[in-house]
């Protein structure tokens, strides 16, 4: 179900999230109406990734305004199962050059 924790027959809520990270929950969702599978295209002229080959693109690779990807998943989970927020939440695998992204919804248009 939801993710609580069952102790001695009475069941327990999951921790809420601390600090930043329980902050960031507060805020509206970033990944918009995108779902795994979905065909985008990149709208935002400004998105750049500093850690896609570095060696190649030290000073960072700029993601081209116009790009297509596919939408590989929501980042919405840690690798414990508990809620999270990321910024840039919604994963897009690219293959032409072939790399994966996190974008804001509004960084993204439905294809």
């Amino acid at each position: 179900g939801w993710g609580g924790a069952l102790l001695g027959g009475a069941v327990r809520a999951p921790s809420l999230r601390r600090g930043a990270a329980g902050a960031c929950m507060m805020f509206p969702d970033h990944a918009g109406d995108f779902k795994a599978g979905d065909k985008v295209k990149v709208v935002a002229s400004d998105v750049i990734f500093y850690h896609v080959k570095p060696k190649e693109n030290p000073d960072g690779f700029k993601v081209p305004e116009g790009t297509v990807g596919t939408v590989q998943s929501i980042a919405n989970v840690d690798k414990q199962g508990r809620p999270v927020s990321p910024n840039r939440p919604v994963i897009v695998k690219f293959d032409d050059p072939k790399f994966m992204a996190h974008f804001e919804a509004v960084e993204l248009e439905a294809q």
